[in-house]
């Protein structure tokens, strides 16, 4: 996901106190995923999250 918005200091915004990029970090590591933000002030933010998706029951379990 990427945005062309105000963007800020990565660092920054983990420390304050908001809870989306502290939630959505530990929701990815809940599942073994991994979080990549990039962003900086006037320049847009790019996150990408990727999840591990390895086997034929993972697929049985997301078809529910």
């Amino acid at each position: 996901m990427s945005d062309l918005g105000v963007g800020f200091e990565a660092q920054d915004a983990i420390h304050r106190r908001g809870r989306g990029l502290i939630s959505m970090r530990e929701r990815m590591q809940l599942v073994s995923g991994e979080l990549s933000i990039k962003s900086q002030p006037s320049g847009g933010t790019t996150i990408h999250a990727r999840v591990p998706f390895n086997s034929i029951s993972d697929s049985a379990l997301a078809a529910g």
